[in-house]
């Protein structure tokens, strides 16, 4: 089964779960508008906890990994749903503030423990703090928040879904009154305990190959080549794939392309470019020293073949090289072809292996080189007019780009304006 396929069957028995509850909450009497809005606040109630735990679900690499190796389409699941379906689950506490007439503000945020139904109410409003905090930092600011206290802040999502489930059983009156509720909603807190304790493989290490480092060097400014040989279980990662990185037990793990691979050996070469604390951390590994591997993942280049003849251009900025090095090192019947952007020719990895083996199929571009451009060597930033310049007839080939977000959306663009169809145009993307 592909992957694609896959995912259609994710998103299938997603809105499969919550078809339903429209008619397993109890229904309301029309004509009396609190009746409707109190009717409004359990609907939006229950699919809120259903998406709650879709989004636990599809948040975790550890599960979502059993099943899919593309790992990045999920993710955008996840996103959109935490972006567009926690508004379904903002609607709740404003459908029981309407449905009882009370002050809206003060009824949804302000917290009340005198009594045993206020306190269960309570619950759900931390719930909504924590999700509302989550979502903020998530759908409307996350541009201006660094990476990691971003992922600090969204570990509260995990609060929600257990606080929400808590505030159900005392204050819901479909569940009380009606079967179908209290079965959906054991199903839910079933699901959230199975799912638990699969998110605690990553604790033994389960899925994960423990590798010593053979070789670590710097091949070029803030460049690194690290070379890996298992002591155990061999990851076969193919061209294109990359896999997580991680020190400890409950240390970060992060991606990363694999640069070369070593079927028999099971040894693989990564590249990574030193940005930030992780990344430094890294520098420091010596021979000998060890790190757990998770993989590998990703359906970047994987409709190339070793015996692929159709003509190929592979679009990269910096690091971004990565995933095509071997490909383009390699004999190959294809026509091949790379435009490769850097700020200046020592930044560029690997300049001088691509010129011997492509030629005049190897053009590269540099921002920041006060001398004038040449013939398969331009200056400036990657444009369509670039690749223009070059292909006669860019609908051709098949073009592979990877780089930052921002470089991939430009070239992509140029792309698109070049006239190539996007069924043609292949961007990487990692997963968590």
């Amino acid at each position: 089964m592909t992957e694609n396929i896959k995912r259609r069957w994710l998103v299938g028995l997603m809105v499969v779960s919550m078809l339903p509850l429209p008619f397993f909450v109890k229904m309301p009497t029309w004509s009396i508008s609190s009746s409707v809005w109190l009717y409004v606040s359990a609907v939006a109630g229950y699919i809120g906890l259903v998406m709650l735990l879709w989004m636990y679900i599809l948040g975790t690499k550890t599960v979502m990994g059993l099943y899919f190796r593309d790992l990045a389409p999920v993710l955008s699941i996840h996103k959109w749903l935490g972006k567009y379906g926690t508004l379904l689950i903002f609607l709740h506490p404003l459908a029981v503030a309407f449905s009882y007439g009370g002050e809206i503000v003060d009824y949804i945020i302000k917290p009340n423990l005198a009594m045993s139904f206020e306190r269960s109410v309570t619950w759900g409003r931390f719930a909504l703090y924590a999700l509302g905090i989550v979502w903020l930092t998530s759908a409307l600011v996350r541009g201006r928040i660094a990476f990691r206290p971003w992922k600090y802040i969204h570990y509260l999502a995990y609060l929600a879904l257990p606080l929400a489930l808590v505030h159900v059983p005392s204050i819901g009156s479909s569940y009380r009154a009606l079967d179908a509720p209290r079965i959906y909603f054991i199903s839910v807190l079933f699901l959230l305990v199975l799912f638990s304790i699969l998110r605690l493989r990553h604790l033994f290490r389960l899925g994960r190959a423990k590798y010593s480092v053979t070789k670590h060097t710097e091949i070029s400014p803030n460049v690194w080549l690290i070379a890996l040989k298992p002591t155990g279980r061999i990851l076969t990662p193919r061209r294109g794939q990359y896999v997580y990185l991680q020190w400890s037990l409950l240390g970060e793990e992060h991606p990363f392309s694999v640069l070369q691979t070593d079927s028999e050996t099971g040894e693989l070469t990564i590249a990574y470019k030193t940005r930030g604390l992780w990344t430094r951390k890294l520098t420091a590994l010596r021979d000998g020293d060890e790190l757990f591997l998770d993989g590998s993942y990703g359906e970047f280049m994987s409709d190339i073949s070793l015996g692929n003849t159709k003509p190929t251009v592979f679009i990269a900025a910096g690091i971004g090289i990565t995933p095509f090095v071997e490909q383009l090192l390699a004999a190959s019947k294809s026509e091949q072809w790379l435009f490769y952007a850097n700020q200046r020719p020592e930044s560029a990895t690997f300049h001088r292996q691509f010129r011997q083996r492509l030629g005049d199929r190897y053009v590269s571009i540099f921002s920041r080189v006060d001398t004038p451009a040449s013939f398969c060597d331009e200056r400036g930033h990657m444009r369509g007019d670039v690749i223009a310049k070059y292909l006669t007839s860019p609908a051709d080939y098949h073009f592979y780009i990877c780089g930052s977000e921002g470089f991939m959306h430009t070239a992509e663009t140029s792309l698109q304006q070049l006239g190539i169809p996007s069924t043609q145009i292949h961007t990487e993307a990692f997963g968590w």
